[in-house]
């Protein structure tokens, strides 16, 4: 069950999603065998109620939302029964904590931002007693900083910005100072540059144009360095293109037109190619269609044809996205603006 285990993470880390879910799926099998001859051995428990999360993330991972919500509850629920039954084991609660984390990022891609909401203030609420219980945790401590992070995301959406902005500084003082503490952690360096990509995001909305620039120079700055260090790791080259993309949409509103559409080119690239290596990853379909977006914007008033050819590439990858992940309101609204805007276009 734990080579499995193993081997599934390092299919996912390569971002082979297929056979990631069958080894995923082979794992649950085992320990699911031996929790039945077993029912009171805590750590084969643990491991089943593991593989439910790791099934969940994967399916998630692939559009299947619906599915995913079934395996993220299986894990909530057989972790809590453990909590319950091992309060002061900490392995334990902070795999609680982890399923509160996995319920709330489900149910705001789903669109219920209130639910979402009450799933990561029980994760905050947890992680804050397991880093004041453990102070010298430094994985705790890492873990209390994504609560902000989380509980800032659901902020913005439901347009407390400054609340957002709040939970952010709090997630970026923390990720600063274990970087500082750990500067060879990998996980440690790309939080540090997740922080600075949500301050960015919060200063944009709030028209801070010159500090939203700012702090995403220093996004691209940690992603470029970790992907150059971890070339085959597809999430750290994902980032890298997020950067791009963040500081094209910013160039634009700073009417740096230039800059903007080679940002976005840059963008357009790499997501291109992490679709064409990843076809079956919805992160890299839904990105290479919003940087068709992206570049259609740059273009609307020097070639109208050009805008017009990357709305319609736009439109035929969320036409597929929809059909492959109906469940993710998302897409279902980029699509709607998307063929709106077509329609607008064509018209003129």
């Amino acid at each position: 069950g734990l080579l499995a285990e193993s081997i599934g993470d390092y299919h996912t880390g390569l971002g082979n999603l297929d056979k990631a879910l069958n080894y995923y799926e082979k794992m649950n099998r085992v320990f699911y065998s031996l929790q039945v001859i077993n029912p009171d051995e805590l750590d084969v428990q643990n491991s089943l109620a593991i593989s439910y999360s790791k099934l969940g993330s994967i399916h998630r991972k692939l559009g299947d939302l619906d599915i995913a919500l079934g395996f993220f509850e299986k894990y909530f629920e057989l972790e809590k029964s453990l909590y319950e039954s091992h309060p002061m084991n900490i392995e334990i609660a902070n795999n609680l904590a982890i399923s509160y984390s996995k319920l709330g990022s489900t149910y705001s891609s789903l669109g219920n931002l209130e639910k979402a909401l009450e799933y990561f203030e029980e994760y905050y609420s947890l992680e804050k007693h397991l880093n004041e219980s453990y102070p010298q945790s430094m994985n705790f401590t890492n873990n209390l900083a994504i609560s902000y992070s989380k509980l800032g995301s659901i902020y913005t959406k439901l347009g407390n910005l400054e609340g957002a902005l709040e939970c952010y500084e709090i997630y970026n003082t923390i990720a600063k100072s274990l970087h500082q503490a750990y500067p060879s952690n990998v996980e440690f360096s790309n939080n540090l540059a997740i922080s600075y990509s949500k301050l960015g995001a919060a200063f944009s909305y709030l028209g801070k144009l010159d500090l939203t620039l700012h702090y995403y120079e220093k996004y691209k700055s940690i992603k470029e360095e970790l992907f150059d260090r971890n070339p085959q790791n597809i999430e750290f080259k994902n980032g890298l293109a997020i950067s791009y993309s963040k500081l094209g949409s910013t160039h634009k509103k700073l009417g740096n037109l230039e800059k903007a559409i080679n940002y976005f080119k840059k963008y357009h690239v790499v997501e291109k190619s992490l679709h064409e290596s990843y076809p079956k990853n919805i992160e890299f379909q839904n990105g290479l269609a919003i940087s068709c977006i992206y570049l259609s914007s740059c273009f609307e008033e020097k070639d109208l044809s050009k805008a017009l050819n990357y709305l319609k590439q736009a439109e035929d990858l969320y036409d597929r996205l929809v059909e492959l992940a109906p469940q993710y309101q998302a897409f279902q609204q980029n699509r709607d603006w998307v063929k709106d805007k077509i329609k607008g276009r064509e018209s003129c």
